[in-house]
């Protein structure tokens, strides 16, 4: 890993920073995205009665990553994250033990090994802004989009349940500094602790009908300030005002139609699946104290790879035919297209696709094309008269003795041209009014709920696919080819002009 730079955003225990990977991981990316890496807590401490208080659970580590957008990026990412975490045993219980107890306790915390060991995991993905890694680019990584990150993202959760930690009675776990902190004098009080950054409310509005005796206290509202649709989002109340008890603060959340409400901290903040840009506004109130209303604004962006464009890949195999050279695959039966999913919190009632849509495509060439291609017998039929009726040999070897490997080259570079029209005219689809019609529809929210949410997109999903697989066919370039020695069972050796001439129709839908 680079060395990190100094992170100046004083975010909610966030870590931003970016591996070295691998040539593999590295190879052929469909582009970088940040991967988001959480390890949940929940922290327990002694109250006055002599019972036991849980609070909510937060955040101990929230790294994000730079990875490229493949199967082997993200799993290098996980693998490199976890291997540090898992040097301390953070991932598994029985491990935080071994290490942890050997690392110092600052005074007032307590015997807490945990959070030693959350403290040391910090130190070693310390922050570094994902602008920073940007700017580290080559030139060759910047002309090859190494360098652009998209916008969504992909969340994984290191533990099946939080860490637990244990806090001294008047102490709470705070974030940003992976410790134990006093947050309440005796008596209560309310976590003071970070939220994750985004808009705030001003809290200027409602004085309790002008009552100057009461209290004027500052509560903030953060929420994202954008998100990407189907990923979650959480609004939380916070203030710095240590004499406010928690216990006694009421919160009257509401957006849309939706609304919650109750009194403690269970309900400091509320969060969910987001599904469309809405506003979230909350009022507290508490005994003492002026009413504040708050509001926030959470924007939703689409899914930007929702239905990426074909990049089908190239391979070649041995085609047992006496006229193809090889086509361009798609399935001929339509793939199944996603489930739908609900909006959870202040999105509840809205429907949404719950992924996006995946057309397996690929590029079949013949192998007689390259040294991979099979032998065949006859080779005296071609320029190659000194060698006996019997020998075999392949098209490759044989177009190269007779002095004609360049047309063999070009031949193959006119038939993946070829296949790559078939695969653009998909793509134009894509992009066209119809094709965009299609997935601002299916990317966005439902207009129907439910199971009439999933028949509906089920049902255009059918009446898209056949335009986008006849759009699969569409060829209009005809292309001239090269004369080069081929071989078919029903005219062994030839020397002839091979052409790859239009399949007819129109690019596009």
């Amino acid at each position: 890993m680079r060395v990190p730079r100094p992170s100046r955003d004083g975010g909610y225990a966030s870590r931003e920073y970016r591996f070295e990977y691998g040539r593999e991981a590295r190879k052929a990316p469909k582009g970088w995205r940040p991967l988001v890496y959480n390890v949940p807590v929940v922290v327990t401490r002694p109250t006055a009665d002599g019972g036991t208080e849980t609070l909510p659970e937060r955040l101990g580590i929230r790294a994000v990553c730079l990875t490229p957008r493949s199967e082997l990026g993200v799993a290098e990412a996980i693998g490199r994250v976890e291997a540090i975490l898992e040097a301390m045993g953070i991932l598994e219980a029985k491990k935080v033990m071994a290490r942890a107890a050997d690392l110092p306790v600052p005074e007032g915390e307590g015997p807490s090994p945990v959070l030693a060991a959350l403290r040391w995991a910090r130190e070693r993905l310390a922050p570094r802004p994902l602008s920073a890694a940007q700017e580290d680019c080559s030139v060759q990584q910047a002309a090859a989009g190494e360098c652009a990150i998209e916008s969504d993202e992909l969340v994984v959760t290191g533990t099946p349940s939080p860490i637990p930690i244990s806090c001294p009675a008047g102490f709470d776990y705070e974030g940003t500094t992976n410790s134990c902190v006093l947050t309440f004098n005796p008596g209560g009080g309310i976590d003071p602790g970070g939220t994750n950054s985004g808009n705030s409310g001003n809290g200027n509005a409602g004085n309790n009908n002008g009552e100057t005796s009461l209290r004027d206290v500052e509560f903030t509202l953060s929420c994202p300030g954008s998100v990407t649709r189907g990923s979650s989002a959480v609004c939380r109340v916070g203030t710095e005002d240590d004499e406010v008890i928690a216990s006694e603060i009421s919160y009257d959340w509401s957006a849309g139609e939706n609304s919650r409400s109750g009194k403690g901290r269970a309900f400091v903040q509320w969060s969910g699946k987001a599904t469309s840009t809405r506003t979230v506004s909350v009022t507290v109130s508490a005994p003492g104290i002026k009413t504040k209303n708050l509001s926030a604004t959470v924007r939703v962006g689409e899914r930007s790879s929702f239905f990426p464009s074909s990049a089908a890949g190239v391979s070649t195999q041995h085609i047992d035919s006496q006229d193809t050279w090889g086509w361009f695959d798609i399935p001929l039966e339509r793939p199944d297209g996603p489930g739908v999913t609900q909006g959870q919190g202040p999105w509840f009632g809205e429907w949404i696709a719950a992924r996006g849509y995946s057309v397996p495509t690929a590029i079949v060439l013949s192998s007689d094309l390259d040294a991979t291609g099979v032998a065949y017998t006859g080779a005296n039929q071609t320029c190659l008269t000194t060698l006996p009726a019997s020998a075999a040999i392949n098209v490759y070897d044989a177009n190269a003795r007779c002095g004609r490997a360049v047309g063999l080259v070009r031949l193959y570079d006119i038939l993946l041209a070829h296949e790559r029209e078939h695969e653009s005219s998909l793509n134009l689809c894509l992009a066209s009014s119809e094709g965009r019609a299609f997935i601002d529809f299916a990317e966005g929210v439902m207009p129907k709920t439910g199971s009439d949410a999933q028949a509906d997109l089920d049902q255009r999903w059918a009446d898209f696919w056949p335009t986008l697989l006849a759009s699969a066919y569409g060829s209009v370039t005809n292309r001239t080819g090269p004369t080069v020695w081929s071989w078919r069972a029903n005219k062994r050796w030839q020397l002839y002009r091979h052409d790859a001439p239009s399949d007819g129709g129109a690019l596009g839908c």
